[in-house]
């Protein structure tokens, strides 16, 4: 429609003589038009029946919501026709409906819109301690063709490669430089605990041994934050036990440690004749040993009597070392000396004595010595054995004239005889030995025959007096203290009982000896005196039993057992003529020719 209006304006104007009067008009025309209706578009998958169906008329400033197929949602809410243009809030469509979100572990989503539908995008985060691989958004999407979810009527879907992964924690040298974890096989991710200790030779702060549990732990609560461990855990030098303290306790020669920190055990290894007393020892964490094992000196048997005089001895088995034994000895005897252990031997010995009879105690070492040698050429074992006197003497720094060695027993490997000596290639030789003088201090001896200095010295007299003999080893066997006296007509000796067996078959031997000897120079005189007597015509001071003899019958010529023929000879039977047969009396020797 059109509207015309039309508007006259007059103005008056008076000057001195002259008047002027001007008319103006206006002429105004309106003209008014009808908005024009819309018409719905064509839109992709809007429902058939929905308002807006595709052809409606839309009147102007009406609006139309757009209503889409299942599985489709309006991109913008309503229309609004506007003298024939339709107006929205966005792009006129039906958009496909996404499923929910897919499920990733320890993830996080944050997305641009609800319902989630075509182009709508989701950012990811993953979980404080877990590390995101793959993009960090993924976009809905239309299934490829008109298929729809099977569960929710969805047309659309996300897709998305993104992965969360746990972190792991490192070594625990952050920590502490000495510790060290229990389980190094697979590395702890974030919420897991691992066992740790202490380096060989610290140990923990807080507590004194054992292990403490460390957990790998997310830094912060920030999304995919690093880790770390958390924990209290720090170490300190462990104290060392002292060896060199127990070293130099008396007896002990070594120790075999695992260790000599805490926790440590020692094995206790003692001198010779020292004997361990007690377990193993063990370094506690204040750095000193636990344990009893110690090294006492070896104990005696009960002394052996071998002095028939000697009654008794106030001591009895085990006798302590340092420990002294008195003797006690028979009516008519006294005691001189008395026995002492140490380490395990008799030092001194007592020995009993005539009373008022001047007697001089000499002491002195036995034992034996066991030698391996190699041989190129030996010699005799007279030469042997004295060259083994002369370097016993001095290895001991003694006068050889004070050392006798006997006994010697050889076993060869090959022994030849070449001329009067001996060839070998190798030989192993034992023999014993005695020591006694009397300037000399048998303890002493005792001592220094079983040290490396006597070996020492023993080895280089020898093998310069035999170059042809080298020393492969040497062992002292059974050497001890024997204390005799002399002077007195009894033999009075008393030994520990380590000697015993062996001085106690050597006396008897030769007490039986003597015994043998005496009894048949007994016999041997009285034969003698017999005889003698028989030659002389004197009279037998005890008769002798003479042997039978078996005679033939006389002038049978044959000789009787007894030597004598049948001739009528008057004999006594022993085959002894009479004293009045003897034509000379020189032909009688003199009893002293006997």
């Amino acid at each position: 429609s059109t509207t015309t209006t039309t508007t006259t304006t007059t103005a008056t104007t008076t000057t001195n003589t002259t008047t002027t009067t001007t008319t103006n008009t206006t002429t105004t025309t309106t003209t008014t038009t009808t908005p024009s209706p819309c018409l719905a578009p064509v839109i992709d998958r809007a429902a058939a029946d929905g308002a807006c169906e595709e052809g409606d008329v839309i009147l102007d400033g009406e609006p139309c919501t757009l209503l889409c197929v299942e599985g489709y949602v309006s991109s913008s809410v309503s229309l609004l026709c506007s003298d024939g243009t339709l107006l929205s809030q966005g792009t006129i469509d039906c958009v496909a409906v996404c499923s929910q979100v897919p499920e990733i572990q320890h993830a996080i989503f944050f997305c641009d819109s609800l319902p989630h539908v075509e182009t709508s995008t989701c950012y990811i985060e993953c979980d404080p301690g877990y590390e995101l691989f793959g993009l960090d958004t993924m976009v809905c999407e239309e299934y490829p063709s008109s298929e729809t979810s099977s569960t929710d009527n969805a047309t659309g879907q996300f897709v998305s490669s993104a992965v969360c992964s746990p972190r792991t924690c490192g070594d625990v040298s952050t920590l502490d430089p000495h510790l060290i974890l229990v389980e190094t096989s697979y590395p702890a991710e974030v919420g897991e605990s691992r066992s740790v200790v202490c380096d060989t030779n610290f140990r923990f702060t807080l507590q004194r041994t054992g292990t403490l549990n460390l957990t790998c732990d997310a830094e912060s609560d920030v999304f995919g934050a690093e880790v770390a461990w958390a924990g209290e855990a720090a170490c300190e030098a462990a104290p060392e036990c002292d060896s060199a303290g127990f070293l130099s306790t008396s007896g002990v020669a070594s120790l075999e440690c695992d260790s000599l920190f805490e926790g440590g055990q020692c094995e206790v290894v003692c001198e010779e004749n020292y004997e361990l007393q007690g377990s193993s020892l063990i370094c506690e964490g204040s750095g000193l040993w636990s344990g009893n094992a110690t090294c006492v000196p070896n104990s005696c048997g009960e002394p052996f009597i071998f002095d028939e005089m000697m009654l008794s001895v106030n001591c009895s088995s085990p006798v302590s070392s340092g420990t002294s034994c008195n003797a006690t000895c028979a009516d008519g005897f006294q005691v001189s000396g008395h026995f002492l252990c140490e380490l395990g031997s008799y030092v001194q010995s007592a020995v009993c004595t005539v009373e008022n009879v001047n007697s001089t105690i000499v002491s002195g070492i036995v034992g034996g010595l066991s030698l391996n040698v190699t041989v190129e050429l030996s010699v005799t074992d007279d030469q042997l054995l004295s060259v083994t006197r002369v370097s016993v003497a001095e290895g001991l720094n003694v006068d050889e004239t004070v050392v006798t060695v006997s006994d010697l027993t050889a076993n060869l490997s090959r022994r030849t005889l070449r001329g009067r000596s001996l060839e070998t290639s190798s030989s192993y030789f034992s023999c014993q030995f005695e020591v006694f003088s009397a300037s000399a201090d048998a303890e002493t001896q005792l001592t220094e025959i079983f040290s490396d200095d006597f070996i020492h010295r023993f080895a280089a007299s020898f093998e310069t007096r035999l170059p042809s003999y080298h020393i492969v080893s040497l062992e002292v066997v059974d050497a001890v203290v024997v204390v005799t006296n002399v002077g007195d007509d009894v033999i009075a000796v008393a030994v520990g009982a380590e000697a015993a067996e062996f001085d106690l078959l050597v006396v008897w031997l030769s007490l039986c000896f003597v015994g043998l000897t005496a009894v048949l120079a007994c016999l041997f005189r009285h034969r003698a005196r017999r005889w003698i007597a028989e030659k002389l015509h004197t009279d037998v001071p005890a008769p002798l039993t003479p042997r039978s003899c078996n005679s033939p019958p006389k002038d049978s010529g044959v000789k009787d057992d007894c030597g004598g023929k049948d001739d009528g000879d008057a004999t006594d039977g022993s085959g002894v003529k009479d004293a009045s047969e003897v034509e000379d009396a020189s032909e009688v020797k003199d009893a002293s020719e006997v």
